[in-house]
């Protein structure tokens, strides 16, 4: 009974995944996307200087640690880790084309 549950399983995440196959865009248009997204983002958040210092160690702990994940990635992009600097702002999220943020206060709590 397992293996016909795992069938039907495999069956429907398979067929969910055909639009995606379907409209596919190249990796090139995908990171442009993904850059225009991000330098929007960065250029909506508020200069935060004093909360800077105390992030650049946890900024290499980001990309340590991220760089480890993505090795492991089924896609081969160029993924980029940013450490979003705000200790209120609890949340991680992702981009097209690998580009990951991470906010403080969701490593901090």
């Amino acid at each position: 009974m397992n293996a016909v549950v795992d069938a039907a399983a495999d069956w429907q995440r398979d067929l969910t995944r055909v639009p995606m196959h379907l409209t596919r865009i190249s990796v090139e248009q995908e990171t442009r996307i993904g850059d225009e997204l991000a330098q929007q983002y960065a250029s909506a958040q508020p200069a935060q200087s004093a909360e800077m210092a105390a992030t650049i160690g946890m900024d290499r702990y980001v990309n340590e640690v991220g760089g480890r994940v993505a090795a492991h990635a089924r896609r081969k992009l160029a993924f980029r880790f940013h450490l979003i600097p705000d200790v209120n702002l609890i949340n991680a999220f992702a981009l097209p084309a690998g580009m990951c943020s991470l906010a403080r206060g969701f490593l901090i709590r």
